[in-house]
């Protein structure tokens, strides 16, 4: 395939294909969050150099606000699923080489984690460059783009039901505060070309245009300011390997807060939404954090596998009661680290106003 490539040569044509095709955008947005996370903990933040600690730290505040805006997009997708009467799917794709047939065409995505180097940025790129050059087919704004496309045709032909519900997943996120972007499929097609022009390299603030200066960035760096690629600790049952395990059960409590929203009274949602934006920023980076400063295991320093369970139909008691048991973990292990004593009382508070929330 060439830069030829458009939505209408895609050929999404019947319902179950655009479920489909909802489905691996939603693997898609979940991969790309993780390897902008997983790159962000390969920085080599202890850098004895003032100046380079300061880029290095830029450069990983970057890295995870891009994260966090890729968490965003899926909850987007997990919307319009749910508008589609369909599940909003939370399985987390193959970290390799992933190869899909939709519409007809070929498409090829690299998630393999990795660190931040200028193989990544280029790969990055590649997913976040719509209008570049070459196969598009190996990014995930051309699904976007036929996604939208399908939906305009088939919701005018009638072909396929859209029930505009109040928002759950997205309801309170930044830029759809008070907006109706999912009230109809026109309104819905729109916000999904909102999600590649977040990407698009010709804005700037766009993903692309970031992931181009996280390569200038990484320029001004010494090879030796960046860990080796991180993998989980070799033996279960040591420090490294229970520190990993709360890392992914940090993940799947990100995805229980916000699969749990549509279930909860309307009282109930604001701070569940509140904690699902904010379980990345205070509890998963710290603990990422206190992973990778751990002692190298095999020559490689410690960090996420991303090995998460995706919770079935979790509720707000679920969240509480995953909260309550990653706050007594913290606490038993806080001798390795001050910052895990942390996140227990953060763990705390917000298991608290849940509670309180319950009682609503």
């Amino acid at each position: 395939m060439t830069s030829e490539l458009t939505p209408a040569t895609v050929a999404i044509t019947t319902p179950e294909d655009l479920h489909a095709a909802l489905r691996t955008a939603a693997e898609l947005e979940h991969g790309l969050m993780c390897l902008y996370l997983f790159a962000a903990f390969t920085v080599q933040r202890d850098d004895p150099d003032p100046l380079r600690r300061h880029h290095i730290l830029a450069l990983e505040r970057e890295l995870l606000t891009i994260a966090h805006e890729e968490m965003r997009h899926l909850a987007y997708v997990w919307e319009l699923q749910r508008n589609l009467g369909q599940p909003p799917h939370a399985q987390l794709p193959q970290f390799d080489v992933v190869e899909r047939t939709i519409g007809g065409i070929q498409w090829r995505w690299d998630l393999r984690l990795g660190p931040i180097d200028k193989p990544m940025c280029d790969r990055l790129l590649r997913f976040e460059s719509p209008h570049d050059a070459g196969d598009a087919t190996d990014n995930v704004c051309g699904l976007h783009l036929a996604i939208a496309a399908a939906l305009d045709t088939m919701t005018a032909d009638g072909v396929l039901p859209y029930d505009g519900q109040t928002p759950a997943f997205t309801g309170s996120w930044s830029r759809f505060v008070g907006t109706a972007l999912l009230s109809d499929p026109q309104e819905a097609s729109k916000a999904l070309r909102t999600l590649v022009a977040d990407a698009d390299a010709t804005s700037p603030g766009s993903h692309a245009h970031r992931v181009r200066a996280i390569a200038a960035m990484l320029d001004a760096l010494p090879e030796a300011s960046r860990h080796a690629v991180p993998v989980r600790g070799d033996k279960a049952g040591t420090t490294t390997e229970q520190i990993a395990a709360l890392c992914d059960d940090a993940h799947s409590l990100i995805l229980a807060s916000m699969l749990a929203i549509p279930q909860a009274s309307e009282a109930q949602r604001e701070p569940q939404r509140y904690i699902a934006r904010r379980v990345m920023s205070g509890i998963l980076r710290p603990l990422i954090e206190v992973l990778t400063a751990l002692p190298p295991v095999g020559g490689h320093s410690a960090g996420p596998a991303f090995a998460v369970t995706v919770p079935e139909e979790p509720t707000l008691a679920t969240v509480i009661s995953n909260l309550d048991d990653l706050a007594a973990r913290c606490r038993t292990l806080a001798g390795t680290s001050p910052r895990l004593a942390e996140v227990a009382i953060t763990c705390d508070h917000w298991q608290q106003r849940l509670r309180e929330a319950q009682q609503e």
